[in-house]
């Protein structure tokens, strides 16, 4: 999961003064087992914002499909949350 919009007002070094604006934060991360696919059964994953989550930054879930055997990328996706 990733956060948008968050903003950093930096007091010292090269950037002081400068207000930092950072996008696609990541706030949380998990692996999942891997699951043989079969069109005829499908796979439901469940997930639960982590605690603490600010709910003032607008977030995305990244979702990335990999081949087990290869670690090759199959599918990707990122939904609004």
């Amino acid at each position: 999961m990733t956060e948008q919009d968050h903003v950093t007002a930096v007091k010292a070094g090269e950037n002081e003064g400068v207000t930092l604006k950072h996008d696609q934060v990541v706030r949380d991360y998990r692996t999942v087992a891997p699951w043989a696919a079969s069109a005829d059964t499908p796979q439901t994953l469940l997930y639960e914002l982590p605690s603490g989550a600010d709910a003032t930054h607008r977030r995305d879930l990244h979702l990335v499909v990999l081949d087990a055997a290869t670690g090759r990328p199959l599918q990707g996706v990122r939904l609004g949350c």
